[in-house]
């Protein structure tokens, strides 16, 4: 199995700081606003977000750094396989988020949204910052 790169690794991090600052918000307003709500399952839609967030960083690099040893015919086709993959496996995962009751759709939607924050807390905070 290979292993991360730097970048990876600190979006990976990035990631689940999000979760914890996510997470107390999230728990936070649902406290105060929607007491009915369960909590649990905003977190457990957060937590598969992220996690799924994590996995699809690294399915990229790896889709990327395998790209780069391929040909320039046979690269840019697994490229664009690897794109639908990953998109794929995030339709899945909200389609699932949305029929499980045990599973908060808003909360995935933001785990999901994390990774683009991860990436912006990266390039505003630098890499020392954000792990």
């Amino acid at each position: 199995m290979p292993t991360l790169s730097s970048t990876g690794k600190t979006l990976i991090t990035g990631l689940f700081v999000l979760f914890a600052a996510f997470s107390a918000i999230g728990l936070l307003v649902i406290a105060l606003v929607y007491p009915f709500d369960t909590p649990l399952s905003y977190v457990a839609g957060l937590f598969g977000g992220i996690a799924l967030s994590a996995i699809k960083v690294a399915m990229m690099e790896h889709s990327i750094n395998k790209a780069v040893d391929m040909g320039k015919d046979a690269a840019p086709l697994y490229s664009v396989a690897m794109y639908i993959s990953r998109v794929t496996l995030t339709g899945v995962f909200l389609v699932l988020a949305a029929v499980s009751p045990s599973v908060s759709v808003w909360g995935a939607a933001i785990g999901l949204l994390s990774l683009s924050l991860s990436a912006y807390g990266v390039k505003f905070f630098g890499r020392k910052a954000m792990g």
